[in-house]
């Protein structure tokens, strides 16, 4: 079999300060909180006379893979930047917006204007790493998974490559429900009379009518084997009480 290669770019930062700001915080630790997407972001900061030391989240309710990317990188990125004037987590501004909220309101606390604090400018240096493979699968949603999954149960060697700094797309986003129509599994939990018109009817009403009906129905008859393929061969396991319809 022919193999492909992929080149990706590994980016390394390198601190190099261009300009420091010249600010006296009080030192000491202060807590603060904003409005997450799920609840508050409880967020803890240390800082002595001219630094800011620490930062810690002690309480989220962000959404699993995604705000909790946000809640465990961002602190790191504010720290090393000495400031929250710097870009959020993609995919989880609700959460980002929080934590940078929620940081400069410890920041006033201990005496200082957030807009004081200039950021620390990192120099990245890119790193080229070749990597072979027999099939490489761009986009890590709900597909592109699925895609990489069933190409490794075919003893391919598979690449999956991923903007994002979570995997899961809008399946993620979706806190992991998913339609089941058609599926063994549905009728197991006691779902009987189910069918891809029903499916199709529910999904048209809730786009206004707009949906690509080629596509819709493509999904429609085809879900519930991939539903079946996911709890059978890949060990997704769907627990009947954590379902809400």
């Amino acid at each position: 079999m022919k193999k492909l290669l992929l080149t990706s770019a590994l980016l390394a930062a390198l601190p190099l300060v261009v300009q420091a700001s010249d600010v006296t915080f009080r030192a000491g630790t202060y807590e603060a909180s904003a409005d997450g997407i799920h609840g508050p972001v409880v967020v803890k900061t240390t800082f002595s006379e001219h630094k800011i030391d620490s930062i810690r989240i002690v309480k989220q309710t962000e959404t699993e893979g995604i705000g909790t990317v946000a809640a465990s990188e961002l602190p790191k990125k504010i720290l090393n930047a000495q400031s929250t004037k710097i870009d959020g987590i993609a995919g989880a501004s609700i959460t980002s917006k929080a934590i940078f909220s929620a940081v400069n309101k410890c920041i006033e606390q201990a005496g200082v204007k957030p807009d004081q604090l200039i950021p620390v400018i990192t120099k990245k240096q890119t790193k080229e790493e070749k990597l072979s493979a027999d099939m490489v699968v761009v986009g890590g949603g709900g597909s592109g998974m699925a895609a990489t999954i069933e190409g490794r149960m075919r003893g391919l060697k598979v690449v999956l490559v991923e903007k994002m700094p979570y995997i899961g797309g809008a399946a993620a986003i979706s806190g992991g429900q998913v339609v089941a129509q058609g599926s063994k599994l549905q009728k197991q939990f006691g779902s009987t009379k189910d069918s891809p018109e029903s499916m199709m009817k529910d999904f048209l009403a809730n786009g206004h009518n707009l949906n690509d009906k080629r596509m819709l129905s493509l999904y429609a008859h085809n879900v519930g084997q991939t539903i079946d393929w996911l709890h059978d061969k890949v060990g997704v396991k769907f627990i009947p009480n954590d379902l809400p319809y």
